[in-house]
């Protein structure tokens, strides 16, 4: 089970072993910052990702918000994150709720409309599937 505390602004999650998901002196300003943050296995699947979300959508504007990597059409319309968990990363879609999804992949049905793949690998066997998640969503917003 998570615990989370707040250090001023900053949100920590910490493991069952008490032991902080992010170092808690070191709030990630940069996606990079973020992606070299996070333990060596969740990095690996944030690059992953991260290299995913930019080939397929390459004129998307990639940001910090809620303190973690956002990524925002030209148009100003905000249609993914990435979020790196204890072990695995959470790939958010904003408008989840509203893709096609005949697999089953989306996670997060208690949200109103956003939905995520969670990723336990970098090899993302589900890339197929992400791809048309990213490409429907940018059509959406």
């Amino acid at each position: 089970m998570k615990a989370w505390s707040v250090l001023g602004s900053i949100v920590v999650a910490s493991s069952e072993s008490g032991q902080d998901v992010y170092p808690s002196d070191m709030a990630a300003s940069s996606v990079d910052q973020y992606i070299e943050q996070a333990t060596a296995p969740v990095g690996a699947i944030l690059r992953s990702a991260r290299q995913l979300i930019l080939k397929t959508l390459p004129d998307v504007l990639e940001l910090m918000k809620w303190g973690a990597p956002i990524y925002r059409l030209p148009s100003g319309q905000d249609i993914c994150y990435l979020y790196g968990g204890k072990e695995h990363v959470n790939l958010g879609f904003i408008l989840g709720a509203q893709l096609d999804d005949p697999n089953g992949l989306l996670e997060g049905a208690g949200q109103k409309d956003s939905r995520h793949v969670r990723l336990d690998g970098p090899d993302l066997t589900a890339e197929s599937a992400i791809v048309g998640f990213l490409q429907e969503s940018a059509k959406l917003a």
